[in-house]
Order: structure tokens, then C-alpha cells, then sequence
């Protein structure tokens, strides 16, 4: 401001002239605010000894004042010797002020303190101002920064004015209008005014005492720093313990330019060192994790902690320790179902499978609610009591565990040596019976809590158990008798027969008074192997041990006897092909059937006998209505396509069996949609549609209604020789939605080879083409859209990749991978990238630039599904069951996940989480911390410790040199 008010006057005033005095560094600033104001700069250098002389005569013989002999030509010495004339002034004003007559003598000046000892006055009482201002210790820091160390000596030292922060450079302001400091390096740096304050201001002097060992370290540092600027070699910057040590030094100092840069610098390579050599153990605690997990674990919580959290190392110890947020999609079984009653009080259905999940089903056949039950250690088998309130579940070969459904309560278990679930079974009224020891059955209760031993019965070897429907008998099969107890307080035999009997079935009459056997006997083991599958399904009369009919049948080992009582449900085979069967016991005769893919496992009948329902590991459960000859197929199996909306609230799911339905988070949120079979699924970006492929069409779905709006298909086609092929020859390939939800390319391949593939770009609301992808060789593979909408990415060539105009089909580029096939596309966020999986390895191409950025080897098996983070900085792939998460700008391993070994992952996605998705129904759900957020340390140290030997071999610190 007051310089534009300068360039105002001059420019109003033509005549006017300004002499200026004026320091260098605003000298500068001047000519840059206002170009013109200076017109002719006169440089005044430092004055001599004669000019110094003269700055003390002149004024004062104009102030009438002398001095005694002798005395001026000590002052004009003392004055010359560092910078003292700031502070002559001073000195000379308080000298006038106490000359008597006019007259400055000799023994004035040393009562003064000479010039040195005004400087110490005057200093003094400035230093207590700034103290009274500003913190102690920066005002000391700042004073001591102006101090370097030579030899033993304390010299002065410039400080810049661009190493100055808020404090400092008020303190720096103040020492220099105090005359303290003065301006050098035409104005860039401060430096104090004169040697004498060394020598006669004590509080610098004792502080510079105090610290001389700090400022012999600092100078040195200072010296250091200033070779380092002139030859910036990598080697001799400061790293570890020395690093540690000059960041102490430096504390409260104000560094040069040249020594903080040479300080930013070590920090900098010091931070890379830590940064690889905390890599390195990360990628220890990889390769260890399988053979000792612990081990892993130590080695990457002692190089966060010990080294630095570098990305990896974050990374990999949140994979070895991340459990995820698991949950279960409403599908229904994906295992095979071990159990099946039916519920008396609503008619409905409820079924156990292998793995624990337990389904309640309506009437209608739609699922209803959804259990867990069985814990870690199920071991395939479970069986429901007659109400479905309890179950039974086998925990590995050496116990059984008691569950209740309701609440998924685990009531307790008991083991044994080679338990078999085979042999327990329920009773009407909450009893379970069960050979824990092989040589008796023990009865429990579940009836009291805690579950009640009632008692044992002494029977060796069993293979099969069966209450009667009232309760009050056990039929119990063993390898070479059939018997039936009384179970009161006195138990007795009520049915003996002696033979050989081999996995056995036992079902009881409604009344109690028959039992129905179907095994292999000994006369039939005993006979060509041709006949080995052969049983006999035996009546026996239990209260007079007599055998009241016998038929022949091949294999199958489910069986129920109707409730109206003279009919029996079992399941037959017939060369590839079972059966369930449904046999008169009067006559012999066989009722109806129904052919199954599968021997169903297990046979219920509904209470008013109406209804059959069974279960085969192909298509799940079953409802026959043997009435109407009718099949209700539950929505049972492994999911073979998923695909979430775009809130992540609802996924559509499908199989080969089932029709495909919208599901969420509970049995009630589910949908069927209509009028078409799908196993692959994309919803649209918009959430609008849902696209679903089988073999030869791509159905379009209303997401809300479920209603089908209309399919894409493969054209009528000729074959060679003009013969006419049919559309089922045409197979779908890769189907995606464009970013907007507007567009779908789909590629359809001929499983002759006889019609090229085509890749083409629809139209979802008219189904119309609007391009078709061209190249000069085969086309096909995965597609994948870019973010823009304006580029699809695809196979050509077998391995190479394809990039097309996706508005006009023109094959942009090119990329020659020198692989045969891709499996897998995938664009970058920003569209910059794309990841291309051949394989067990995962390749990032630059396609603008046609270069190959970076290669993530490490899945031992080919890659299954792959995805990019939201900010494109990682990749994250699953091949098998290990999940691995990639920088993705040079393809080194961040964090290494196992998955669930009895499943196959069908879907990941990454948003907000990385959510993976099972053909189980599991859903999975991690939060991958991001490159900012800190570790998760766990707060003790109670994990496996380190030798030193381990610590060398992994690069981690020792304790021992």
C-alpha cells in the first residue's frame, strides 16, 4: 500500500523527487510491486574505519559533544569488529545522555560495557520481552540456531529466512529491530550483529554452554548437508539409528535449506528401506501361511510394528487375522438333505442338510425361514426329531451334537469311538437313542434341561435304530440280528430274528404291531458279485416274530411307511435311474413311481399320507402330491449365477433346476421371475432390468415385477453345404451391461465352429442391434464395458484382446498378448487400465499406449473371478480357494485370504466392501483398510514370538548383533 501511494504521488507530482533508503531483500520487492518507482539504485556498501569515524565525530561535534584522548579510536576499533553499528547507536545515545560538560570520558565507556557490554544490556532486555511473548523454548531455539560450533569455539551462523516458521520469524523480527541480528545474503538471511554477544551476553553464552554438544552435532549435520547439496549421493544420507539421532539434534533448531532438504531426503530413503524391507517379511508371511499360520502372523505384526506399516505389510496381516461378515443368501439347500419332517401344526415342511442349514418350507413349497445350525465340526449329517424341533448332528467321526432349531442353540454333545449317525434315531415323544460305545445304546431326553440319560441297552456292533410311533419300543439292527425293546423301566426283547444284515433300513407300522426291514442278508452277500446291489425288503410281525412278506430289490436304503398303514414309500434302482417307489405290504404290489436322477436320501410322508416328500443330492427336495401325480421342486441347489443389484440389497440367483428369483436378505424378500430358465445373471447399472442366460438366449427381466420384457437370440443360420442347422448349435457367450444401464453386448458362438462368433451391441429397451464388433480374426471371450460407455474390451485372436468403438463396432487397437485365451476383462475405474486374466496370473495393460504395466503372479490354480478396487489402486482374485489382494500400478501381493474350502465363489464385487459371493449361498463381506487408515494391532502380545535366527532370516531387527 504505502509503495502504490509513492507511485500516486510521483505520478501526480511529475517534478517531485524521493530519496529512498532502503534494505536489499525489499529492494527487490519493490521493483516488483511498482516496475517504475526506482529509477536510479545507488548500492552503499559496509562502512570502514574512517567513514565509522566520521558516523561518531560528525554528530556529535554538531551536538556539541567530545570525547576524552583516546577514547575514539578504541570505540572506532571495537565497532569495526563484526557487525556492531546497529548498536552503536544505542551505545553512543546513552553515552551523550551521561557526559558531564559535554565531554565523554574513558571511564563512562567501560561503565557502558564498552561496545560489547551495551550490546549484553540491550540484549538482555530484549531476551525478557520475547519470553514474556513467546514460548522459552523457541525463542532459545531460534537464538541457538544462529550458532554454529567450530572447533570449540561458537561462531556466528547464518539463518535463512525460508527455514523460519510463524514463531520463529516473529522472534527472528524482533531481534533484528532490537538490533540483535542483522541482514546478510542480500537480505535472504538473518545473522547476529556483533562476536562480543559470545562474549559478554551471559544468557547466550550459558546457552550456548548447555547445548555445545547439540550444536557441535548440528554443525556438523549443517557441514554435511552442504556436501550432500554439491554431490547428492544416495549412500550418504542418514538412515535408522543415526536418522533417529539427528531428528533429536534438529528438535526446536531451524535448519538451513540445504540441511532440510538433506534431512526430507534421508527421511524419504529411510522410509523406502523400512517400507522394502517390511515387503519383504510380507512376502515371508505369505509363502509361510499355509504350512504354520502363526508364524506368518509373527513375522508381519513384527514388521508393522518393528519396521513400518507399509501398504503390504498392512495388508497381509489384515489377511491373515480378517475374518469378514459372513451371511447366507434365502436359497434354500446347496448340500445334500439328510432329513425331511413335516410339521403338524402348519402342514408345512422342514428339512436338514449336510452342512447345517436347516429350511422351513410352506405348503405351497416356497421357503419360509432359515436356520444354522451344526457349527464348524458338522460332519454331513443331521437328522430332524418328528417335529423338527431338535437335531442330531453328526460332529466329525467321534461325536454326536444336540442342537435346537428355533434358536440355533447348542445344547451339548458326546463323544465316542467311531460314532455313526446311522445308528440314532427319535422317538414321537423328544427321545433319542444312539450307540456311543459299540457295545450298548444309550436313551436320552431332551424333554428336561439339561438333556436327561434315561438309559442303556446292551447291544454290540449296531447298525440301524427305529422307535415305534407310539414310543415305547426300540427296533435296533445289527450285524447279525434284528431286536426290538420295551423301553419302560424294565427293558426286554420283543422280536429277535438271527441273520446278517448289511446297512440296514427299519420303519415301523402306524400301529406299532409290524416292522419293514430292507437290507442285504447273508444269502445275498454271499452270491456273484453281479447281484451285489440286491435286498430284500422283509415284514416282520413284532409280537409273534413272524416274517409276513419278503420282496427283492436293487440297492436304495430311504424307506416310510404310509400313515394310513398299507403302503410303504422306498426308493428302488433300476440301472442309471432311481426310483421312489410306493408298494401295497398286503400284496406286494407296486403302486406308482417316480424316476429320480439321484437315490433320494431320505423319504417323508405328510400327515393325512397326501403327499411324499424326498430328497436326492441332484435335484434337492421334493414334494410329490401322489394325487395328482405332481412334482413341487423346492427351490434347492447350488447357486451357478448370482448377480447383485446395484444398491447391493438384492441379488438375483438361478440354476439349472430352479426357475431364477430375486432374493434379500430374509425368505420373505423373495421373487420368482417369470417365464424363462437362466444360470447367468447381470443386473443393469440403472437396476431396471436383469439380464439372464442359459445355453442359447438372453431373457430380460423387470427387476421389480419379475415380469420377463422381451429376449436376445441367435439368428437362423445355414450350415455348410446348405443344410439347415438348428438354433440350438448357437450357444451364449459373454453378456454385459454398458455403465448407463441402456445397452448389452452379447457374443454368440457356434459349438461347431461352422458360424463365426459375433459380438454384438442391443438395444435393451427396442432389442434392436445397433453394432457388431469387427477384426481380422476369430472373436469371442469375456467382454468387459469401459467406464465411459464409449469402449468395449474383448477377445480376438484367442489371446490376444480386442478394443472396440462400441456406437460403430471399429476395432480400435489391438493388444498381442502371446497368450492363448483370456478368461477374464476387466476395465480400471478412471478407464486407464485393463486387467486381463490368462490363467493363474492377472496382466495390466495400458491399451492406449498398447504396454504391458504390470503382471500379478501367485494363484497356483487359474484365475476365477477378478475386480478392481473403487479408486483402481488395487486388484482383488480368487482362484480356488485362496482370495489375493494386487497393487495394481507393479503386481506385488498385498494380502493373501482363505476362502471356504467346499466352495466355489460365483460373484465378487468390490464398492464400498469387497463382497464375495459362494455357489453356497454364503456371502462374505471384508472392509480391505485403505492405504491411510493405520493397522489393526491386536492389544497383547500374546501370539507366537520370533528367534533371532527367524528374525535374520525374515530381514526383521535382532536384538543380538
Amino acid at each position: 500500500m504505502f509503495l502504490r501511494l509513492l507511485a500516486a504521488a510521483l505520478a501526480a507530482q511529475p517534478a517531485l523527487r524521493l530519496l529512498l533508503a532502503m534494505r536489499p531483500e525489499l529492494l527487490a520487492t519493490a521493483t516488483e510491486v511498482q516496475p517504475r518507482l526506482i529509477a536510479h539504485p545507488i548500492p552503499i556498501g559496509p562502512l570502514g574505519p574512517n567513514r565509522i569515524r566520521d558516523a561518531i565525530v560528525l554528530p556529535a561535534n554538531a551536538a556539541g559533544v567530545r570525547f576524552e584522548n583516546g577514547l575514539l579510536e578504541v570505540m572506532v576499533a571495537e565497532a569495526t569488529v563484526g557487525d556492531a553499528l546497529p548498536l552503536l547507536g544505542l551505545l553512543l545515545e546513552r553515552l551523550f545522555e551521561e557526559a558531564a560538560d559535554g565531554v565523554v570520558t574513558n571511564a563512562q565507556y567501560d561503565r557502558a560495557g564498552r561496545v560489547g557490554g551495551a550490546i549484553a544490556s540491550h540484549a538482555d532486555g530484549v531476551y525478557r520481552a520475547l519470553i514474556d511473548e513467546h514460548p522459552q523454548d523457541a525463542v532459545e531455539g531460534t537464538l541457538l540456531r544462529c550458532v554454529a560450533i567450530e572447533g570449540n569455539e561458537p561462531v556466528r551462523t547464518p539463518v535463512f529466512r525460508s527455514s523460519l516458521d510463524e514463531i520463529s520469524s516473529r522472534v527472528m523480527a524482533e531481534l533484528r529491530a532490537s538490533r540483535l541480528v542483522v541482514d546478510v545474503n542480500d537480505g535472504a538471511a538473518f545473522e547476529l550483529a556483533h562476536d562480543a554477544l559470545f562474549r559478554q551476553w551471559t544468557t547466550l553464552a550459558d546457552l550456548v554452554t548447555r547445548n555445545a554438544q547439540r550444536l557441535r552435532q548440528f554443525t556438523l549435520l549443517e557441514h554435511r548437508a552442504t556436501a550432500w547439496a554439491a554431490n547428492p549421493v544416495a549412500d550418504e544420507l542418514l538412515r535408522g539409528q543415526a536418522l533417529d539421532r539427528a531428528a533429536q539434534v534438529i528438535t526446536n533448531m531451524l535448519p538451513s535449506p540445504s540441511l532440510a532438504a538433506f534431512f526430507a531426503a534421508s527421511r524419504s530413503a529411510d522410509s523406502a528401506d523400512l517400507s522394502r524391507r517390511a515387503d519383504h517379511a510380507a512376502s515371508w508371511a505369505q509363502q509361510v501361511r499355509e504350512r504354520d499360520h502363526d508364524l506368518a502372523v509373527a513375522i508381519v505384526m513384527a514388521a508393522v510394528r518393528e519396521l513400518t506399516a507399509s501398504p503390504a505389510a498392512k495388508l497381509t496381516l489384515w489377511g491373515l487375522t480378517a475374518t469378514g461378515d459372513t451371511w447366507r443368501l434365502p436359497v434354500g439347500h446347496t448340500a445334500t438333505v439328510t432329513s425331511i419332517v413335516w410339521l403338524p401344526a402348519s402342514g408345512g415342511l422342514r428339512s436338514v442338510d449336510g452342512s447345517g442349514v436347516v429350511c422351513t418350507w410352506r405348503e405351497d413349497g416356497e421357503l419360509e425361514r432359515i436356520h444354522r445350525i451344526g457349527g464348524a465340526r458338522i460332519g454331513g449329517e443331521a437328522r430332524l426329531n418328528d417335529d423338527g424341533t431338535y437335531a442330531l448332528v453328526a460332529e466329525g467321526h467321534d461325536a454326536v451334537g444336540l442342537w435346537r432349531v428355533s434358536d440355533e442353540r447348542y445344547l451339548g454333545n458326546r463323544g465316542g469311538f467311531g460314532v455313526s449317525i446311522d445308528t440314532f434315531s427319535w422317538s414321537s415323544d423328544g427321545r433319542f437313542a444312539g450307540q456311543y460305545d459299540f457295545r450298548e445304546i444309550d436313551v436320552y431326553s431332551v424333554q428336561s434341561t439339561p438333556v436327561q440319560h434315561i438309559c442303556r441297552i446292551p447291544v454290540e456292533h449296531v447298525r440301524a435304530t427305529s422307535w415305534s410311533p407310539q414310543g415305547d419300543m426300540l427296533a435296533i439292527a445289527t450285524g447279525d440280528s434284528l431286536k426290538v425293546f420295551t423301553t419302560g423301566s424294565v427293558q426286554r426283547s420283543v422280536l429277535s430274528v438271527q441273520t446278517v444284515w448289511s446297512t440296514p433300513s427299519i420303519a415301523w407300522s402306524p400301529d406299532g404291531s409290524r416292522l419293514a426291514v430292507t437290507a442285504q442278508t447273508k444269502s445275498t452277500q454271499s452270491e456273484d458279485s453281479i447281484f451285489s446291489s440286491r435286498r430284500l425288503l422283509r415284514i416282520y410281525h413284532v409280537g409273534t416274530n413272524r416274517l409276513e412278506g419278503e420282496w427283492e430289490l436293487v440297492a436304495g436304503k430311504a424307506m416310510a411307511w404310509a400313515p394310513e398303514g398299507e403302503e410303504i414309500a422306498y426308493v428302488p434302482k433300476r440301472g442309471r435311474h432311481s426310483y421312489v417307489g410306493v408298494r401295497d405290504v398286503s400284496t406286494g404290489a407296486v403302486l406308482r413311481r417316480r424316476r429320480r436322477r439321484d437315490e433320494p436320501k431320505t423319504l417323508s410322508w405328510s400327515v393325512n399320507g397326501a403327499r411324499l416328500a424326498f430328497a436326492d443330492s441332484f435335484h434337492g427336495a421334493e414334494i410329490w402330491d401322489l394325487a395328482a401325480n405332481t412334482l413341487c421342486h423346492l427351490p434347492c441347489g447350488k447357486v451357478d449365477g448370482v448377480s447383485w443389484s446395484p444398491d447391493g440389497m438384492r441379488a438375483v440367483v438361478g440354476n439349472s433346476r430352479i426357475p431364477p428369483r430375486i432374493v434379500g436378505s430374509d425368505a420373505s424378500s423373495t421373487a420368482l421371475l417369470h417365464d424363462g430358465r437362466a444360470w447367468r445373471f447381470r443386473w443393469s447399472p440403472c437396476g431396471r432390468l436383469i439380464a439372464g442366460a442359459n445355453r442359447t438366449m438372453v431373457h430380460l427381466w423387470d427387476a421389480e415385477s419379475g415380469v420377463r420384457v422381451g429376449t436376445l437370440g441367435p439368428e437362423t443360420a445355414v450350415r455348410r453345404r446348405r443344410q439347415r442347422r438348428s438354433d440350438s448349435d448357437l450357444s451364449m457367450g459373454s453378456f454385459e451391461w454398458s455403465p448407463d444401464g441402456i445397452r448389452i453386448t452379447v457374443s454368440i458362438s457356434d459349438f461347431f465352429g461352422h458360424v463365426p462368433t459375433t459380438v454384438r451391441v442391443w438395444d435393451a429397451t427396442t432389442r434392436q442391434v445397433l453394432s457388431t464388433m469387427t477384426g481380422d480374426g476369430p472373436l469371442g471371450g469375456p467382454l468387459t464395458w469401459s467406464s465411459d460407455a464409449e469402449l468395449l474390451a474383448g477377445s480376438i485372436g484367442g489371446g490376444d484382446i480386442a478394443v472396440w468403438r462400441a456406437d460403430t463396432g471399429v476395432l480400435e487397437l489391438r493388444l498381442r498378448t502371446g497368450h492363448d485365451r483370456a478368461n477374464r476383462l476387466r476395465w480400471s475405474p478412471a478407464t486407464e487400465r485393463l486387467a486381463a486374466v490368462f490363467a493363474d496370473q492377472v496382466e495390466i495393460w495400458n491399451p492406449v499406449a498398447g504396454q504391458l504395466l504390470a503382471r500379478c503372479v501367485g494363484h497356483a490354480s487359474s484365475i476365477d473371478t477378478v475386480c478392481w478396487s473403487p479408486d483402481g489402486h488395487r486388484l482383488a482374485t480368487i482362484a480356488g480357494h485362496t482370495l489375493y489382494l494386487w497393487q495394481s500400478d507393479d503386481g506385488k501381493p498385498l494380502a493373501t485370504l482363505d476362502l471356504p474350502r467346499l466352495a466355489t465363489v460365483r460373484d465378487l464385487r468390490w464398492t464400498g466392501s469387497l463382497t464375495a459371493t459362494f455357489d453356497d449361498g454364503m456371502v462374505t463381506t471384508w472392509d480391505v483398510p485403505s492405504e491411510s487408515e493405520p493397522p489393526a494391532l491386536p492389544a497383547s502380545d500374546g501370539g507366537r514370538s520370533l528367534t533371532e535366527e527367524e528374525r535374520r532370516r525374515f530381514g526383521l531387527p535382532t536384538t543380538v548383533p
